[in-house]
């Protein structure tokens, strides 16, 4: 995902009517260049490369995003 400094963007489920309680567990590939603005959204504060990986912990499945900022 391309972003510019000041961009805010938002993780949702696809399906917004999804009510079923999973959880997911956020890594980050070092120090963050997003800040947390409310709940699932974020901005980007800094220039450069970062990489989230989301971890399911129901079923062992991952997804990993990969932003660059300018």
């Amino acid at each position: 995902m391309k972003l510019r400094v000041g961009d805010a963007f938002s993780i949702v489920r696809a399906d917004r009517t999804d009510t079923s309680p999973f959880s997911y567990r956020t890594l980050q590939s070092g120090s963050s260049k997003m800040k947390y603005l409310y709940p699932s959204v974020f901005k980007a504060v800094k220039k450069g490369k970062e990489k989230w990986t989301f971890d399911e912990h129901t079923y062992d499945l991952y997804t990993t995003l990969s932003y660059s900022i300018n």
